[in-house]
This record gives C-alpha cells, sequence and structure tokens, in this order.
C-alpha cells in the first residue's frame, strides 16, 4: 500500500491510503527486499537508509535448525540469486530489512508528497463500482463512524486473507509447488 500511494503520488495522482493498523507493522516479518524493490527504492532516493536499517545477505541461503539453541542442520535456498547474477544486470543487490523497519521508512517519504493522504486505524469495509467510479464504505475502528469515498480505482493490498478480494469474488491461485 505505502508503496503504491508513493508510485502514484510521483506522478501527480492523488491517493487514500486506508491501513486497518494503528500503525505500521511492530512485527519484523517479510525480510527480504528484492533486487526490483530496491531498484525503485534508489530511484526514490531511499535504497542506502533501507540498507542501513536492514542488513546484506551474506549469500542466498537461510539456516535450517530444529530450534534455536541447536546447531545448524542444514542451508536452503531463500530465493534470491546470487550477488553475482544480481550485478550482472542491476546497480543494486537485494537485502533484508524487516517489515517493522522499512514501514516507518516508506511511511515517512510517502508523507512528504501532497497526494498522499493515509488514514490509520481505518477499513475498507465495503466496495461497490457503477459505471462511472467505485464508492468505498471506510470505518474509523476506533469510533466506528462511517465514511464513504468516491474513487476511479481502488487497489486492495491488503493481504493473503484479503477481504475485499472475497467480496468481489476473485479467487486466490494457489501454486502447487511441483508444478510451479
Amino acid at each position: 500500500g505505502l508503496c503504491t500511494s508513493i508510485l502514484l503520488s510521483r506522478y501527480g495522482i492523488p491517493s487514500l491510503l486506508v491501513e486497518r493498523h494503528a500503525s505500521t507493522s511492530i512485527y519484523p516479518r517479510a525480510a527480504g527486499v528484492s533486487t526490483r524493490s530496491m531498484e525503485l527504492f534508489r530511484q526514490w532516493g531511499l535504497d542506502e537508509r533501507v540498507r542501513a536499517a536492514g542488513f546484506e545477505l551474506e549469500d542466498g541461503y537461510a539456516p535450517v535448525s530444529l530450534t534455536l539453541a541447536q546447531p545448524e542442520l542444514a542451508r536452503l535456498p531463500i530465493g534470491f540469486p546470487q550477488i553475482e547474477e544480481v550485478v550482472a544486470v542491476s546497480q543494486v543487490t537485494p537485502c533484508a530489512c524487516p517489515q517493522d523497519a522499512l514501514e516507518p521508512l516508506l511511511l515517512e517519504h510517502a508523507r512528504s508528497y501532497a497526494e498522499a493522504q493515509i488514514a490509520f486505524g481505518a477499513e475498507l469495509t465495503t466496495l461497490q463500482q457503477d459505471g462511472e467510479a467505485v464508492t468505498a464504505t471506510i470505518t474509523d475502528r476506533t469510533t466506528g463512524d462511517i465514511t464513504l469515498v468516491r474513487a476511479h480505482y481502488v487497489v486492495a493490498a491488503d493481504g493473503v486473507h484479503s477481504r475485499i478480494r472475497q467480496q468481489l469474488g476473485i479467487a486466490q491461485r494457489l501454486r502447487n509447488s511441483r508444478n510451479g
């Protein structure tokens, strides 16, 4: 959502980002930042800050053990190409920057644009489309106040358990690991 807000703002397109949580993530999940994401962050002038907030990937493998206190049993690929492969096609390399460190950087950058409006603690509860636009019902999670918003488009960046995707009848495509 924050990246979409930034991209739209860079093109002068106003947007409203609705986030049901009270603030950015407090959990250090989703740490992998791909080469393509780092290329975007470089265009936005954020790549060095993202790298400083995270850590470099020594290689494309993650340790596997039964518990954090037990010895490493194996190393499995995490899905990033080797650094030598990346530098052959890009000026930036992937890194690891957990969501709780990355999102505040993106939020600060998004808020630097007049076009970006960001509403935390609000939830898009219903969506209706007609021939001209979309009407979104937004509920304040603290007060229960309801706001109707008319928009040309809606981007549902609300994750794998997307209420909006389900409401619109858009099925989730599950990948079969054997068939890609």
